[in-house]
């Protein structure tokens, strides 16, 4: 009789490590390309329709400048920055008792 196979987890770093493609993270990669594309058929559209004018075309590039800026944000700083940073704008900068308002009484 066989006997059973034994399953061990070890620490192989293929497990760990992020998708990289250009030293880029692939997934804030496909959100850049994303933006990028919105931009793309939204300027499309606007020639399509004959009404593609300088101020059209800076409107239909507002998607791929917020994601590539988004995309860049989250790759130059660590993990979880961008949500801590949203945190602290929508709650303030912490928890605690109140600050005195009078200091000379």
């Amino acid at each position: 009789m066989p006997e059973e196979l034994r399953s061990v987890e070890t620490n192989a770093p293929g497990d760990e490590g992020d998708a990289m493609v250009w030293g880029v993270r692939f997934d804030l990669l496909c959100l850049g390309l994303s933006g990028v594309g919105v931009s793309i058929v939204l300027v499309a559209a606007l020639i399509w329709l004959r009404c593609a004018s300088p101020v059209g075309v800076i409107f239909a590039s507002v998607p791929a400048a917020v994601t590539l800026g988004l995309a860049w944000f989250k790759q130059t700083h660590p993990p979880g920055h961008d949500s801590d940073l949203l945190d602290l704008w929508w709650h303030g900068p912490g928890f605690g008792p109140e600050p005195p308002t009078d200091f000379m009484s």
